[in-house]
């Protein structure tokens, strides 16, 4: 009986490591603060993390961390995948990306800037990250009034 319960807890502990997280699955399902700057969620074994960092100016800059244990993020081009839309219809490529020189193949972090895009005419801007992990799309929702910044939907 002994060798029987030591074999069945070996064989739990060699299975462990193989066994993937429901966090690391499931769709994010909680909305960040209404004031918050900063919004994530978590599909297909990667977690985007988006926050808008000037606020207060007119040309839009987010900081954009790609992040997963899993899924090889190195092939992910920030140019080719971020995207900034106005409530006002405008549709925005980035002008200009820095990624972070520690990115790795699951660790990706970048500023990624929109110049021609202009917050200050806008009420809301919605930053879009697509084709990441088998994703069609990911939106995040901000607010351009000062302290009002949207939940991602």
């Amino acid at each position: 009986m002994k060798k029987r319960i030591l074999i069945a807890a070996v064989a739990l502990l060699l299975a462990a490591p193989l066994c993937v997280r429901a966090a690391d699955v499931a769709p994010e399902a909680t909305a960040p603060p209404a004031e918050s700057l900063t919004q994530e969620a978590t599909e297909n074994l990667v977690t985007v993390k988006v926050t808008y960092r000037n606020p207060d100016e007119w040309r839009p800059v987010f900081e954009v961390t790609l992040d997963s244990r899993f899924v090889d993020l190195s092939n992910v081009k920030f140019a080719d995948v971020a995207i900034l839309n106005d409530d006002l219809g405008g549709t925005f490529r980035t002008t200009e990306v820095t990624e972070d020189p520690g990115n790795d193949n699951h660790h990706k972090t970048a500023m990624v800037k929109f110049g021609e895009a202009n917050a200050s005419a806008a009420n809301s801007l919605e930053f879009t990250i697509q084709r990441v992990a088998d994703v069609g799309v990911r939106s995040f929702k901000f607010s351009t009034k000062k302290g009002q910044a949207g939940s991602g939907f």
